[in-house]
């Protein structure tokens, strides 16, 4: 009894480390006529570009992304995935290096966070999940 319990706490240990949450970015915006978020970013800021070496030559190129936006219907919502672990410190600071400006509009009126440590503020006001997984930037 005693090593098929001590086999099945390997087993559960070894799988339990092997399953780093996705790390994802959500921006949101509800579903209401005057509700919006746009960022001002680099194009290293998308997930596929941030950690490349070679592209701090070109953070000059810039991106803007808005939620929501329209193809045939409106979506209010969009997600980044950047990788497995957990949201560091760290990472957020990476991350808000990239971002120019957040402006979130709704019914109360506009933000906008333009200082990289007021952006950095509110990235890390905003992790959410177990482990922290999700960073979201939402107008409500």
């Amino acid at each position: 009894m005693k090593i098929r319990s001590l086999i099945v706490l390997m087993i559960t240990s070894f799988l339990l480390f092997g399953c780093d949450p996705a790390l994802m970015l959500m921006v949101e915006a509800e579903k209401a006529e005057d509700t919006s978020v746009t960022i001002y970013a680099d194009k290293t800021f998308f997930p596929d570009r941030i950690h490349l070496p070679y592209e701090k030559e070109n953070k000059d190129e810039k991106t803007i992304i808005r939620v929501p936006w329209t193809d045939s219907i409106k979506n209010y919502k969009r997600n980044f995935s950047y990788g497995i672990g957990i949201w560091s410190d760290e990472l957020v600071s990476n991350l808000s290096e990239h971002i120019d400006s957040i402006i979130l509009k709704n019914s109360s009126g506009i933000l906008k966070i333009n200082k990289k440590t007021d952006i950095e503020t509110y990235l890390l006001k905003n992790r959410r999940g177990f482990p922290i997984k999700k960073l979201i930037i939402k107008a409500e």
